[in-house]
């Protein structure tokens, strides 16, 4: 996974352990796992995944794996459609198999949305977040 400009400018702020955790968080590791691993506390790692900064870092390695999953999808989609095209034509029609293969490849060329790789933007939205929360808790108490 090569790392873009700006998670290299954020891999800058992070220690050498917060950089392999964030690999491993965005492989999918669990926090348990990842404390194991680098054989620190779990309550360490959910500290760092709250950090901005580590927010930041895990994305843009999401997004710089999604693109590059999403490229090769798409060079798969051509040979889907043509898939889809031969067996459509074809007079014996019914590979069923190829056509469900070919089918979940382009299902697979749109992604899911993954979150910003700016830390300012993550720290604004965690912020305005509490202040939207602690604003329902001082109506709710002023209810009560």
């Amino acid at each position: 996974m090569t790392i873009s400009a700006n998670n290299r400018h954020e891999s800058q702020t992070l220690s050498e352990q917060q950089i392999l955790a964030a690999g491993m968080v965005a492989t999918g590791k669990s926090g348990r796992e990842v404390s194991a691993i680098l054989e620190v506390g779990e309550s360490t790692v959910s500290r760092w995944r709250q950090m901005p900064v580590f927010q930041s870092y895990v994305n843009g390695l999401l997004k710089e794996h999604e693109e590059s999953v999403r490229n090769r999808l798409r060079a798969l989609s051509d040979k889907a459609l043509t898939t889809i095209e031969n067996v459509m034509a074809s007079p014996k029609a019914s590979p069923a198999d190829q056509l469900r293969a070919a089918l979940a490849v382009l299902d697979k060329v749109s992604g899911h949305e993954v979150g910003s790789t700016n830390a300012a933007v993550i720290a604004r939205e965690q912020t305005l977040k509490a202040v939207g929360e602690a604003l329902i808790l001082d109506d709710w108490d002023e209810d009560q």
